[in-house]
């Protein structure tokens, strides 16, 4: 950045009258090559510590990551500029592993829960009727939720037995007549004989 100071009014200075002041940024701050600064440094170094605490990946292998990507052989050889891509780089990593292990938690209790009610075949055959596969492994997040859910909510169909008791067919005889209704049809029908033999010898 150039200043120019005038001497005297401006319509009338001379050459000798202009003086330039240069005001450029410090060289080490247009250079690409330019180290991280310690801060930057200890930023990428956290994110690969989290990283290996929380799924027990080794250093080595997380910072291959970014060297691959940065097209870099080692961290020293990164620069002030690439600090943002590499930041970006570890942090989606960082959330590829727990997408990866948030899917395999689901499988496993898909699994489980399938196993505890014998229900598998029913749930593989909700998948491939849903979403076109029963590989566990390849739904996503939302299709393994479903599954579960379908796993865990699912109940055999009832047998027949399990409706309850059958009305009886209907009888097309007649019903037999009590104790009672017996005792006094037989004696009624005795006494009308009796009756009609008498009346038959007295006229």
């Amino acid at each position: 950045m150039e200043r120019q100071i005038f001497r005297g009014q401006v319509g009338q200075v001379t050459a000798g009258d202009i003086v330039n002041f240069n005001f450029g940024k410090p060289e080490e701050e247009l250079s690409p090559g330019v180290d991280l600064v310690p801060a930057q440094r200890r930023a990428l170094n956290d994110l690969v510590r989290t990283i290996t605490e929380e799924f027990d990946d080794e250093p080595w292998d997380v910072w291959r990551i970014v060297h691959a990507k940065l097209g870099v052989k080692s961290v020293q050889d990164l620069t002030r500029m690439q600090f943002e891509l590499a930041e970006q780089v570890l942090k989606n990593h960082l959330n590829g592993r727990r997408e990866e292990s948030l899917l395999r938690g689901l499988v496993s209790k898909v699994l489980r829960i399938s196993a505890e009610k014998d229900n598998r075949t029913e749930v593989e055959l909700f998948c491939s009727r849903n979403f076109g596969t029963s590989q566990f492994k390849l739904l996503t997040r939302e299709q393994l939720q479903a599954t579960l859910g379908f796993a865990h909510d699912w109940a055999p169909p009832k047998s027949a037995h399990d409706h309850g008791p059958t009305a009886p067919l209907p009888s097309t005889m007649r019903p037999c007549p009590p104790p009672i209704e017996r005792r006094f049809t037989w004696p009624w029908l005795a006494v009308t004989l009796f009756l009609g033999f008498i009346f038959g010898r007295l006229f």
